[in-house]
């Protein structure tokens, strides 16, 4: 979950107007925008960081490039979270609009994507690309053998480790466990997002489930080794660092 001090200075952009994403490409842009690329093959690149100095590398030297998403479609996304609020009755703004994250695709007929759910949030909509899936695993990490071995009978222990908001689908978490309280026990870990907290009061008192807070990286990590399953329902994220932990302490991912 957040630390207090990545939720001060998220508050403290947001009282400023600062556009940390924007930044970030420009920097990104300027660093890259100095590789010598004149005897390079082949570029793999993150078109949200350096899209415009690749495009530039292609046209002036015949490359063959491969951009890397890592991303759901924001449109496609919208359109699920926008759901979401109406639901709950929560006004909504529309998310990650801080730079144009699609202008790559006018240019760009082959995209690796880690999910099937990334490559189905575009394809509708930008035809003529040939996709490419690679699903990131664990980097070459391996569980420990002693957390894969089989726990003591009793209810699942299922976890959620992140923030408790509607983009990340927890509400669908919260209702599944009406009905499966006898064979469950999920910890949800992280802070409520202010203006969703009224969305999550009705879940509270709901047999087997728990909201733990927001803890430390430290704090987390320790915790894993307590449970069964990691789940992340998320309508939003293509894929979590959270998820990588979990299977890195040996738990299945349900995703």
């Amino acid at each position: 979950g957040m630390t207090a001090g990545k939720l001060v200075l998220n508050a403290a952009k947001k009282r400023i107007a600062f556009n940390g994403r924007a930044a970030e490409q420009r920097l990104a842009e300027f660093v890259y925008g100095r590789i010598d690329l004149s005897r390079t093959q082949l570029v793999h690149y993150w078109p949200m960081y350096c899209e415009k100095t690749v495009h530039a590398a292609r046209e002036r030297y015949g490359l063959h490039t491969l951009a890397d998403v890592y991303e759901s479609n924001p449109s496609f996304v919208n359109a699920l979270v926008a759901e979401e609020y109406r639901r709950f009755g929560i006004p909504f703004s529309p998310l990650n609009t801080q730079v144009e994250q699609n202008a790559f695709f006018a240019h760009e007929r082959h995209v690796v994507t880690p999910s099937a759910y990334i490559e189905q949030s575009y394809a509708a909509e930008f035809l003529n690309v040939t996709w490419h899936r690679a699903p990131y695993g664990v980097f070459g990490q391996r569980a420990r053998a002693e957390l894969l071995a089989l726990r003591e009978p009793g209810k699942l222990r299922a976890v959620y480790v992140g923030r408790v908001c509607l983009e990340k689908g927890v509400q669908y978490l919260c209702e599944a466990m009406r009905g499966l309280e006898r064979e469950v026990e999920l910890d949800i870990i992280g802070p409520v997002q202010g203006d969703h907290a009224p969305a999550f009061e009705a879940y509270k008192n709901v047999p087997g489930l728990r909201f733990l807070g927001g803890m430390s990286h430290r704090e987390v990590l320790t915790r894993l080794a307590d449970y069964d399953v990691f789940v992340m329902p998320s309508l939003s994220d293509a894929y979590s660092l959270a998820v990588m932990e979990g299977l890195m302490h040996g738990l299945p991912a349900i995703v």
